[in-house]
C-alpha cells in the first residue's frame, strides 16, 4: 500500500476499527483464508459496503499479501480507506469520514452524522458477528472503534430532521468505545451497536431513546432508505 494513503486519511477526520478474537488461535490463519473470510463477511447495505472488497489493482485501489497478514486500500471519491487482516485473527481498517470529504453538504464544519455513524457502526458490528462465524471463533472478538479529529466536531442531523437547539459537540481530540461480540447468542449484533452508539453519542451531549438510534438501524438492515 501506498503509504501516502494512510497519510492522507489521518489529515482529517477518521475511523480506527479494530477487532481482536477474544481468545488465542491455536493454528493461525493462511493468507489466503484471511482475504476469503474477510469478503464473504462484507455487509452490504447500502451503497458502499464493509469493508469495501476492492477486487485487482487499478487506479482507485489495490489488494496484496503481506508477511503476517492480507491487506486491501480504496481512495474513491469521498471514499478512503484501508484494511488489513492478519494470520492471529486480528483485523485493522481505516477510513476518512466521508463528512470531510464532501464539499456536497452545506453545513458548517467539522461535522458528524448521526444517521452516518449509526449505519456505521451497526455495519461494523454486524461484519464482527460474520466473522466469527466464519472464522468460527467461538469467544468472538473485541471490538474497539476510535473517532478521530473529533475536538469541537458537530453532530449533524441531517436535512429534513428537527436540528438541535444548541450544538452538540466534544473537547477530545478522540472518542474511543469499546464492546465484546460474542457467538453465544447473549446480545444480537442489532443490540452491540446501539450500546456502542450510546456511549459514542454521549461523548457529545446527547443521550437519545433507545427507538431513536433502533429506527435508523431497522431502515439500513430492511435497506428502507
Amino acid at each position: 500500500m501506498d503509504a501516502a494513503l494512510l497519510e492522507d486519511i489521518k489529515g482529517a477526520g477518521y475511523w480506527r476499527v479494530n477487532l481482536r478474537p477474544l481468545s488465542v488461535l491455536g493454528e493461525k490463519l493462511s493468507i489466503q483464508k484471511c482475504r476469503d473470510t474477510v469478503s464473504a463477511s462484507s455487509v452490504q447495505l447500502r451503497g458502499w459496503d464493509y469493508p469495501h472488497i476492492q477486487h485487482g489493482n487499478d487506479q482507485y485501489g489495490g489488494v496484496e499479501n503481506g508477511d503476517g497478514f492480507f491487506e486491501s486500500w480504496t481512495s474513491f471519491l469521498n471514499h478512503r480507506e484501508f484494511w488489513r487482516m492478519y494470520q492471529s485473527g486480528q483485523f485493522l481498517h481505516y477510513a476518512s469520514m466521508w463528512e470531510d470529504r464532501d464539499d456536497s453538504v452545506d453545513t458548517a464544519r467539522p461535522f458528524l452524522s448521526i444517521t452516518g455513524t449509526i449505519y456505521f457502526f451497526t455495519e461494523i458490528v454486524e461484519f464482527t458477528s460474520r466473522l466469527a462465524n466464519g472464522l468460527q471463533f467461538k469467544d468472538g472478538f473485541a471490538i474497539s472503534i476510535e473517532a478521530h479529529h473529533t475536538r469541537t466536531r458537530r453532530l449533524w442531523v441531517g436535512p429534513n430532521r428537527m436540528p438541535f437547539f444548541a450544538p452538540k459537540t466534544t473537547a477530545a481530540e478522540n472518542v474511543a468505545v469499546d464492546a465484546k461480540m460474542t457467538v453465544d447468542g447473549a446480545q444480537s449484533s442489532q443490540q452491540v451497536a446501539l450500546a456502542m452508539c450510546k456511549e459514542f453519542f454521549d461523548r457529545f451531549g446527547w443521550n437519545p431513546a433507545d427507538d431513536q438510534i433502533q429506527a435508523d438501524q431497522i431502515r439500513l438492515l430492511k435497506q428502507q432508505f
